[in-house]
């Protein structure tokens, strides 16, 4: 429909971290395949993705967007190069994420 509302990458990157939380929590690691299924998202969604792993990374906590892998089991993503993937998921696993809480949108608009 026409006036549906398009959510905006910062937007996506929200629904992908309540899911990907809660993949942390039950140790578990999600294929791009099974993340469009469960979101709509196209099968990669790097820019939302990419949200988080920044976010991560500025906030000093474990990649939480490296639990969404491709067919190969490994992140896409060119920070992802050289990483102990395996050592990042368990960081992923051990944190705390309800205690760090919930993100909220950082969307800027122009005047």
């Amino acid at each position: 429909m026409p006036n549906d509302p398009v959510m905006d990458n910062p937007r996506r990157a929200l629904q992908l971290w309540s899911l990907l939380v809660l993949a942390a929590r039950t140790q578990t690691v999600l294929s791009y395949g099974m993340i469009a299924k469960m979101t709509g998202l196209a099968n990669e969604h790097p820019a939302p993705l990419g949200h988080i792993a920044f976010y991560c990374m500025r906030e000093k906590l474990p990649l939480l967007s490296s639990l969404a892998v491709s067919r190969s089991g490994k992140p896409e993503g060119d920070f992802y190069e050289g990483m102990d993937i395996a050592a990042e998921h368990r960081s992923c696993f051990v944190y705390d994420w309800l205690k760090h809480g919930a993100v909220r949108p950082c969307v800027k608009y122009s005047a």
